[in-house]
Order: structure tokens, then sequence, then C-alpha cells
């Protein structure tokens, strides 16, 4: 009966992440007629950096943060803004003068 689930619950897996995919490729197809190319190149560049630093942040950080603080004695909290805080905050800098 074990198996049973395992094999449903990977079939369900794998229906959601094609109908994911899919309507990812519906979304982007409506958004670019609808913006128009110019738009639709400022949303990308946004959607590529917003992508970039979600993994920088769910990739890295968390497993650093729990390694230094059972090393270390200090908070999560402070820790993470030095690791998160600080570099997002001097590239937030660089882009905003590279825009001016």
């Amino acid at each position: 009966m074990k198996k049973q689930n395992v094999t449903h619950g990977t079939i369900y897996l794998m229906a959601a992440q094609a109908v994911f995919v899919a309507s990812g490729y519906a979304i982007h197809i409506g958004l670019a007629r609808l913006l128009g190319p110019s738009d639709y190149g400022i949303y990308a560049v946004v959607i590529s950096l917003m992508t970039m630093v979600n993994l920088i942040l769910t990739t890295g950080i968390p497993q650093a943060v729990s390694k230094y603080v059972g090393h270390k004695n200090g908070s999560a909290e402070t820790i993470q803004f030095k690791m998160i805080g600080v570099p997002f905050n001097r590239i937030m800098i660089q882009i905003k003068g590279d825009c001016v």
C-alpha cells in the first residue's frame, strides 16, 4: 500500500510541475503581447534580477546562518542581517548609481 501512495504522490507532483511550467509560458506569452517589446524587456530584466537574488537568498544563506549560529554565540536575526542586509544595500546603491 505504501508503494502506491508514493507512486500517486510522484504523479501528482509531476502533474503540478507541468501545470506550473505551462502557466509560466502562457503568462510570458500574454505579457509579451500586452506590454510590447520595450516594456517586456524591462520586465524580463527585473524578473531575471529577482530570480538571481532569490537564488542567492534561498540556497546558501540559511545553511550558512545555521552553521554560524551553531559555532558562534549570536542571534540568527543579527547574523542574517549582516549576511543579507549589507550586501543587498550595496547592490541597490550600485544599481541606483548606474541608473542616474
